[in-house]
């Protein structure tokens, strides 16, 4: 794919922002703040149109922010990459998810935030070495930030930012947006929204940056069928259908369903009789991957069932080499087999849990039903 600048780093995350929400999305007690539903959705759309400008302006402005860092980035290296090479996008979703989380919203007169400098350097619990704070940054880069929320019709009353910026000596202040009032509203949601999955996740744009406002929801078992959805909407009709089936028959037989983690936005399904994980659902940068169990492998009859030339190849190219043989494997645990007369051999430890496969290929994707299904019990070898 070669490498990206600035702009190509933008519509990414673009593109990965959510679908609108819908009117009928109802939202938990907890972060009603006293307002209707409507009003609330209408504030979560806001941040949504918000967040999609934000990225046009900076794909836009390119030049203008960590143009020599934009030159290391390789999508191949994943999503963790991207916000070190452009860390203009990691910056402004920290300084508009502090802002949201400490900001107390006001309605009358006007929908504003009241804020106190020093609160935007509070992390919220639990607190973790991963997080990445308002701390980090230097006075400069936080002078820039507010001038370019400042350009983008953000509105902040009895703060300076012009001059290199200390919050923590920085009394209260007031912030508000120009073109839309409601977007207030949304970037208090959307920031607890971060904050009510924190415990798991660390990275910002697991929820903030992409305005997933499931979080916030009513009804919790739509949450896990809702993102899945939200995550394919944009693929092929043909793969959309295969993951939703592979879905149900995950669930429908005994599987467990966890959330989105750091890193890229994993589904991950464990069965709740042997407590071990069975498959993965990846959705990155390079784009969508599964990584099913590797012990069905290591337990295969071969002459019954053969694996796709395209699976083979990657358990060819990316397999331990210490594993080889069934010879001592430094991850803990090794496992062989033979196919077309050709030995493969791979990993099965905790820390190296397989390979994940790629989507594309039809051949593979019923290959890979028929390996969950044996690892399910549904068929045999």
């Amino acid at each position: 794919m070669g490498n990206w600048d600035l702009a190509d780093a933008c519509n990414y995350m673009k593109g990965i922002i959510l679908p609108a929400a819908p009117d009928d999305f109802v939202i938990a007690e907890p972060f009603r703040h006293g307002l209707p539903n409507d009003e609330l959705i209408a504030g979560i759309n806001a941040f949504r149109t918000f967040l999609c400008e934000l990225f046009d302006r900076l794909a836009a402005e390119k030049d203008r922010f960590d143009p020599r860092k934009a030159a290391l980035y390789d999508p191949e290296n994943g999503e963790e990459s991207l916000w070190k090479c452009f860390p203009v996008t990691k910056d402004l979703a920290a300084l508009l998810f502090f802002i949201g989380l400490h900001g107390k919203l006001e309605t009358e007169p006007n929908v504003e935030l009241a804020v106190y400098g020093a609160d935007l350097l509070e992390v919220p619990k639990p607190k973790s070495e991963k997080f990445y704070g308002l701390r980090k940054l230097s006075g400069k880069r936080l002078s820039e930030l507010f001038e370019f929320l400042s350009e983008m019709s953000f509105y902040f009353e009895d703060f300076d930012y012009l001059d290199r910026v200390d919050l923590s000596k920085t009394g209260p202040f007031y912030i508000s947006y120009e073109n839309d009032n409601d977007l207030m509203i949304g970037l208090k949601l959307m920031a607890e929204a971060q904050a009510n999955i924190m415990a798991e996740h660390y990275r910002l744009d697991s929820a903030f940056m992409r305005c997933d406002f499931h979080p916030l929801a009513d009804t919790e078992p739509i949450k896990h069928q809702i993102r899945l959805i939200d995550c394919v909407d944009t693929q092929p009709p043909e793969l959309q259908r295969w993951l939703i089936e592979l879905d149900g028959l995950l669930l429908s037989n005994g599987c467990l369903a966890t959330g989105e983690k750091s890193g890229d936005i994993i589904f991950a399904y464990t069965s709740k009789k042997s407590k071990k994980w069975v498959c993965k659902f990846y959705f990155g940068v390079t784009g969508y991957r599964i990584r099913p169990n590797v012990d069905f492998i290591r337990r295969a009859n071969s002459a019954a069932w053969e694996l796709p030339e395209t699976m083979l190849r990657v358990l060819r190219d990316k397999c331990c080499t210490s594993c080889y043989g069934g010879q001592p494997c430094t991850h803990g645990g090794a496992f062989m087999f033979t196919q077309n007369g050709e030995d493969f051999a791979g990993c099965r430890s905790p820390h190296h849990e397989g390979y994940k496969f790629t989507l594309e290929n039809a051949e593979d994707r019923e290959a890979i039903m028929k390996w969950i299904g044996l690892e399910l019990g549904i068929h045999r070898a």
